[in-house]
């Protein structure tokens, strides 16, 4: 995440004049038996990416106001810390079935 921070920052500083869309992932809660695929893991994403109104309807893209849950608790963007408010990014759950 302090990679991204640093990332992010230098293109807010380099003010471009054409939009910059970036997204990123944090893979999690694999199973131990399954070897990692880092190119099959971006790919999954990208398919959410390319495709929001299927996946939404899967219940895969979970906006900030869904995360934050009760309406009394409060949920900001960790990129305030370096004094950037690009708000709170949507969370995506994809979940695929381990090979037994």
């Amino acid at each position: 995440m302090v990679a991204a921070m640093h990332v992010i920052r230098a293109i807010a500083d380099a003010a471009p004049e054409k939009p910059v869309r970036l997204f990123g992932g944090f893979v999690s809660y694999k199973s131990k038996r399954v070897r990692s695929d880092h190119c099959r893991d971006v790919t999954l994403l990208r398919e959410v990416i390319q495709e929001p109104e299927r996946f939404a309807k899967l219940g895969c893209i979970y906006s900030g106001e869904t995360l934050r849950g009760d309406p009394t608790n409060k949920i900001e963007s960790a990129f305030k810390v370096c004094r950037l408010d690009c708000g709170v990014p949507v969370v995506i759950k994809r979940e695929i079935p381990c090979a037994a």
